[in-house]
């Protein structure tokens, strides 16, 4: 999904049958500074964080912690890891990156998500219809709305432990 909405975030991922304890997902090793993380990035890296906000929003992240996001040592390219914990069909927005609530949605970031539904054949095998008719109503939201959510008060709203 990243790569299709060209967010560019997620590790190169793929799915193998024939792990050595069965059928399980490989990531794109990265090597970073594990030490610089959200809770120290400087103001301009943060100000980085919004297509991984909006893909947090749209995907139902329930589990963003700090330490799931960071830049290569090499090239400073942002990437966004541990998505375990998304695309439920109930609310679940679980994260610690809140810094833009209110705030209004770049319309190049907005712009990604006019396809949403040239995605749902490819989600078809992994997501239920429930899933994805969540899914296609958080993106219409979003894209009425048009700002970044503000931090729920009805809720925990984010993960534990935060980093």
């Amino acid at each position: 999904m990243s790569e299709q909405l060209g967010f560019h975030i997620v590790p190169f991922t793929t799915l193998r049958d024939d792990g050595p304890y069965g059928a399980g997902s490989l990531q794109q090793y990265v090597d970073y500074d594990p030490d610089y993380h959200y809770f120290n990035f400087t103001v301009d890296d943060k100000k980085r964080l919004k297509p991984v906000v909006l893909f947090d929003l749209l995907c139902n992240n329930a589990d963003r912690k700090g330490s799931h996001v960071f830049f290569e040592n090499d090239t400073h390219k942002l990437f966004a890891i541990d998505h375990g914990i998304c695309f439920h069909a109930e609310s679940k927005l679980r994260t610690v990156l809140w810094d833009f609530g209110g705030q209004k949605i770049p319309e190049d970031l907005l712009s990604s998500l006019s396809g949403i539904t040239d995605l749902i054949p490819s989600l078809e095998p992994y997501l239920s219809p429930r899933e994805i008719s969540a899914l296609i109503a958080r993106a219409d939201s979003i894209l009425k709305k048009r700002l970044f959510p503000r931090q729920p008060n009805d809720r925990r709203a984010t993960p534990w432990p935060p980093l």
